[in-house]
């Protein structure tokens, strides 16, 4: 097989395991309309700490009336909320509620078993993949 085509398998097989976890979180939480880019929201939220709508704007390369839209419908369906800072009221932080902390776990849950799929196959080499995937992103 030649190595284009493993990659495309590899990563077909990840976005099925990402899939399926976001999948049975969604169904768990009864939110069959958020979309991947909500999604993708809540985990950038739950990876930034002092989330603001310009930070997280920035994060996801989205304009910042297009992330406001977007937290707005998730603040309406219970998974984010505004917070003020105590040191400058006019900063508003977005935060999770624990309905949206389970949803931003099964994001986390999907790519760690990734991982442990990929250190179960790979065994005593898998520190030397780590290494390599390291180099390539620096």
């Amino acid at each position: 097989m030649e190595l284009n085509q493993v990659l495309d398998e590899l990563t077909s097989k990840m976005s099925s395991i990402i899939k399926k976890h976001k999948e049975r979180a969604i169904t768990k939480e009864a939110l069959s309309e958020i979309t991947y880019t909500q999604f993708n929201l809540i985990y950038c939220i739950r990876e930034t700490s002092n989330a603001t709508i310009t930070s997280l704007a920035e994060a996801l390369d989205l304009t910042k009336p297009t992330l406001t839209a977007a937290v707005h419908k998730l603040i309406k369906l219970g998974l984010v909320e505004k917070q003020a800072s105590k040191k400058d009221k006019r900063v508003q932080y977005i935060e999770l509620t624990p309905k949206g902390e389970s949803i931003g776990n099964a994001e986390m849950n999907a790519y760690n078993e990734c991982i442990d799929l990929m250190r179960e196959k790979l065994g005593d080499d898998f520190n030397t993949f780590e290494g390599m995937l390291r180099r390539l992103y620096d």
